[in-house]
């Protein structure tokens, strides 16, 4: 809070999307990241007569997940922020 928007952008890279409306500016940030994930429960495999009693062996499964930062300037320092997404902590 209270920072410029020099030091933003110089801490967070250049915005992926700028907005100004009634002397406020805002500045949103954007972060992807792969994770893996659980992969599904096996599942059972046929043969020729029936089913088996082992499984297929499960892909490893994985999910980009992302967070969406938006800054709010007021005469060049920051006022506030919001977070949205599932990959915001």
């Amino acid at each position: 809070m209270g920072q410029g928007e020099a030091d933003l952008v110089a801490a967070l890279g250049v915005p992926a999307r700028t907005h100004e409306a009634e002397g406020r500016r805002f500045l949103q940030f954007e972060q992807r990241r792969t994770v893996a994930v659980a992969a599904p429960a096996p599942i059972p495999y046929y043969g020729r007569f029936g089913p088996r009693y082992g499984y297929w062996p499960q892909p490893p499964a994985y999910a980009v997940v992302g967070c969406d930062i938006t800054f709010e300037l007021a005469e060049g320092r920051v006022q506030g922020f919001s977070t949205r997404g599932e990959g915001c902590r």
